[in-house]
């Protein structure tokens, strides 16, 4: 019996050390893997951060392709679409003002005044100015034109039906305006051009047709509510009408990116 008894205790202390060195054991374990947990959930954060953004470059690649601003003249009389790059962001030397934006802003004050005049020669010369400085290809003066308090001009100047060719300058300038920010875009719809740019799809003058298109598109391509507002305009239809009054390449292009746009 005493060997018995001896034997059950040998077994009870076997199974008492086995227990704490299994419980030791267990406890290593058990921080091993959250040393582990803790390095793959570093590593999934940052996979997740990089996937991040590399989808916002994506979609602001992509929201900058459903903008464009019509540069000036290319030889051989074609308008050339650029489309606005929201990819290229603003850099400590986008800040410093260039030659060129100082003398804009040198030259701005008598150019509005001649603007707000009656002389009709002389606001469709100053229209065509300010259509070229918003045409140039970098970092054009979107935001020292709208700070002119300048926009309801340009927004009023589309209503001047017996002069298409004022109206078309007026849109490009409009249509340039809007290929900027989203804040950009805001000022020229605040300002009333939406409805307008609709009418205009009436216009006689395929030119001011096609100028007016292209402004749409760049409105609806800005974001939904805006893209909303042109359908609500009755955009839809009047753009879909141009297909069946015109077999101008260049109309039909802009007209079907507009269509693209809102379509989304």
């Amino acid at each position: 019996k005493n060997v018995i008894r001896r034997s059950s205790q040998n077994l009870e202390s076997a199974s008492s050390s086995i227990d704490v060195s299994m419980s030791g054991f267990g406890d290593r374990l058990n921080q091993r893997q959250k040393g582990f947990k803790k390095a793959t959930d570093a590593d999934e954060a940052r996979r997740k951060r990089e996937d991040a953004a590399i989808q916002l470059r994506k979609q602001a690649k992509e929201e900058a392709l459903l903008k464009k601003r019509m540069v000036n003249d290319l030889p051989g009389g074609e308008l050339a679409p650029q489309p606005f790059d929201a990819d290229k962001g603003m850099t400590p030397g986008d800040s410093i003002p260039t030659p060129a934006s100082s003398h804009v802003l040198e030259q701005m004050p008598g150019m509005v005044q001649t603007l707000m005049s009656d002389d009709p020669g002389a606001v469709f010369n100053t229209t065509q100015q300010f259509r070229k400085l918003l045409s140039i290809e970098q970092n054009p003066p979107i935001a020292e034109v709208i700070n002119a308090g300048i926009v309801q001009r340009f927004v009023a100047l589309l209503k001047e039906v017996n002069r298409p060719e004022l109206q078309f300058e007026s849109a490009w300038v409009l249509t340039n305006i809007a290929s900027g920010t989203a804040d950009q875009t805001r000022v020229v719809v605040e300002h009333g051009a939406l409805p307008l740019f609709v009418e205009l799809l009436q216009s006689p003058n395929e030119d001011v047709r096609e100028q007016a298109v292209w402004a749409l598109g760049n409105i609806a391509g800005d974001c939904a509510n805006f893209r909303d507002l042109v359908l609500q305009s009755g955009g839809l239809s009047a753009i879909m009408g141009l297909f069946s009054i015109t077999t101008k390449a260049s109309l039909i292009r802009n007209a079907t990116w507009t269509l693209s746009n809102l379509c989304r």
